[in-house]
């Protein structure tokens, strides 16, 4: 009866409840309690987070983070917003291959992303050999690196997020009535205020949710900085991995792990809060 239909909801909750307190509330648990607690007296300390906001070395991964951060999603933003619009407003013969395509990089590991930029844009790769032969000069060097510099980590990053901002605006667009646009016209509007008092408003919570979407996933990245950053410009997520696995010393590294947790945490419940409440409006 309804005992066994209420212990069989029970079970089920559990089963789906068990794997999130595993894999997601007991690591967090275990890396506050780690962060918090000195491993040489045992006493509870703010010391770990304080050091990441006065020592140099972790001000510096910090700034790192949250540049690159803020730098890929401006970029991928403003690429693939008008991008996505053009593909949107316009028929043209390739276009259902391209939009294809264009979701290739995002389903690419960034091992290869990054192998492929190397390949494209290094010193030796194919952009330098086409300009070499071109120019007839073998000594030819590029006016940029790709290695240890902003613009590798940056080059793999926008391939890689452009292909999110595209997919997420277009799949939004693609669901919008015309009716809106042309009744925005009939009232006198060109196509260009159309589309950006009428429909771009409608477009905000996918641009928004892209937008949210990369800067946390670039700033808990750990491959691309590692292969294309190199030491100077390592990030938080960097040294959380050199700190556990290299130096051994865990609580920084715990530290460094519940900042990153927590700010990708706090951007994605604001952006949820913030759609609800845009919808309730």
């Amino acid at each position: 009866g309804g005992g066994r239909a209420a212990a069989r909801a029970g079970l089920w909750l559990a089963l789906l409840v068990l794997p999130f307190v595993l894999f997601v509330v007991y690591p967090l648990g275990v890396l506050v309690k780690t962060s918090l607690v000195s491993s040489e007296t045992g006493e509870v300390t703010l010391r770990y987070y304080r050091d990441l906001l006065t020592i140099p070395r972790y001000l510096d991964k910090t700034w790192n983070t949250l540049a690159i951060a803020f730098l890929t999603t401006g970029v991928s933003l403003a690429l693939g917003v008008p991008l996505s619009f053009y593909l949107w407003k316009r028929n043209f013969p390739g276009k259902r291959l391209l939009v294809t395509l264009l979701v290739v990089p995002y389903m690419t590991p960034n091992y290869i992303l990054a192998l492929a930029v190397v390949f494209l844009f290094g010193q030796n790769g194919l952009l330098a050999f086409l300009l070499r032969a071109l120019l007839g000069d073998a000594g030819l060097r590029l006016p940029f690196d790709v290695f240890f510099t902003y613009h590798g980590i940056l080059l793999v990053f926008i391939f890689h997020s452009l292909s999110l901002v595209v997919f997420l605006v277009l799949a939004l667009l693609s669901g919008i009535e015309t009716d809106y646009e042309e009744a925005a016209r009939s009232l006198g509007a060109s196509t260009l205020t159309a589309l950006r008092r009428v429909i771009l408003p409608m477009a905000l919570p996918a641009i928004t949710g892209a937008a949210v979407l990369v800067f946390s996933r670039v700033m808990v990245d750990y491959v691309v900085i590692s292969l294309m950053g190199g030491h100077r410009y390592a990030t938080l997520a960097v040294e959380v991995v050199n700190r556990f696995f290299g130096y051994l010393t865990y609580e920084h590294a715990a530290a460094m792990a519940v900042f990153l947790s927590g700010m990708t945490m706090a951007i994605m419940y604001a952006y949820l809060y913030w759609f609800r409440w845009r919808g309730g409006a």
